[in-house]
């Protein structure tokens, strides 16, 4: 785990103390090509999440367990919040949360579609999704089996998508929120 809940104007929220009453996890993408660059983007929002993990597996603390993160609206006193770095759809059709970050000089284009990124059917004619690395996923469900453990109120986890009206899409269809919920909470 890397402590970067230091970093200035990450949407840091109001201290919930020592019991939070957790109930729920809701799962995220960042839309960035990395973490130093998920970051930017949330400060310049005033946003954050609790965790954000990488392409490696590596998980990065972003605000304290014991506080409310900024990143899923009426959501955020509930639900501990927990980012994969991840580009979410490709930016084929249309302008992009992606291909807006682009053109401000906040990330940098630096993947095309490969042939081993996720196809669904057309998703607001998105067809082709960036896919999880094994090690996010495995990261994923040690953290969330561990914060369940420290925090038993924790009973279900949610997509950004199922709990906001932002429109993002996150995590997308490449995340199998059914599987990982049964190998995080064991139905």
């Amino acid at each position: 785990l890397i402590d970067k809940t230091n970093t200035p104007n990450l949407g840091k929220g109001r201290d919930k103390g020592s019991n939070p009453g957790w109930t729920g996890f809701v799962l995220h993408y960042s839309v960035t090509y990395n973490v130093q660059d998920a970051i930017k983007v949330l400060q310049g929002r005033g946003v954050s999440y609790h965790y954000i993990i990488d392409y490696n597996g590596d998980v990065y603390q972003l605000v304290k367990d014991s506080q409310i993160a900024y990143h899923a609206g009426n959501s955020n006193g509930k639900n501990i919040g927990i980012s994969f770095v991840q580009l979410g759809p490709h930016p084929q059709a249309g302008v992009t949360t992606q291909s807006r970050l682009i053109s401000k000089g906040i990330i940098e284009p630096t993947q095309t579609v490969q042939s081993s990124w996720f196809a669904s059917s057309a998703i607001r004619n998105y067809t082709h999704w960036q896919p999880f690395t094994n090690e996010q996923i495995v990261s994923s469900i040690k953290l969330a089996r561990h914060l369940k453990q420290k925090y038993p109120s924790i009973i279900n986890a949610f997509r950004h998508s199922d709990v906001s009206d932002t429109g993002k899409m996150d995590p997308g269809p490449a995340f199998d929120l059914t599987n990982w919920k049964k190998l995080v909470f064991g139905n």
